[in-house]
């Protein structure tokens, strides 16, 4: 059974990210972090909370009308309630399309799983973002917003 504070907890996880969806959905430029490290842009300098570079993209747009922006740009990741945890979606893997579990300890002291199935992958190829949960470890888990950069 859930206590009232993982319920309060995760009710404005899943808030906030729906906010999340909202920006992302409408912005187009560079985003700086949130206050938790929470978001970070695929060509960001790497060593940044929620950050990563897979040397993929610039996010300046060039490249085939046709190729979905996730494959082009690469990904916005953020990490609800982050406290150090990073999790990379590479341009590669959506690709792929391939269902691949993620291990997103980051800095943190403890580290949880993320898994992106095929539909979700295929979900990012259509430039929609997708929403989901890390595993419950160390007593919480974390909501999960992968968008198209």
């Amino acid at each position: 059974m859930m206590t009232r504070k993982q319920f309060l907890r995760s009710a404005l996880e899943l808030s906030a990210a729906a906010l999340g969806l909202t920006v992302l959905s409408s912005c187009t430029g560079p985003r700086a972090p949130s206050p938790d490290g929470g978001v970070g842009r695929i060509d960001a300098p790497p060593g940044g909370l929620g950050s990563s570079n897979n040397g993929s993209g610039s996010g300046s747009g060039s490249g085939s009308a046709s190729t979905p922006r996730c494959v082009q740009n690469g990904t916005n990741v953020t990490i609800g309630t982050n406290h150090g945890h990073v999790l990379v979606v590479t341009s590669d893997e959506i690709g792929a399309a391939q269902q691949k579990s993620y291990s997103i300890q980051g800095t943190s002291n403890h580290d949880h799983t993320v898994t992106l199935t095929a539909e979700e992958y295929d979900t990012l190829l259509a430039d929609r973002a997708v929403m989901t949960k890390s595993t419950f470890d160390a007593d919480h888990d974390h909501t999960i917003l992968v968008a198209c950069a």
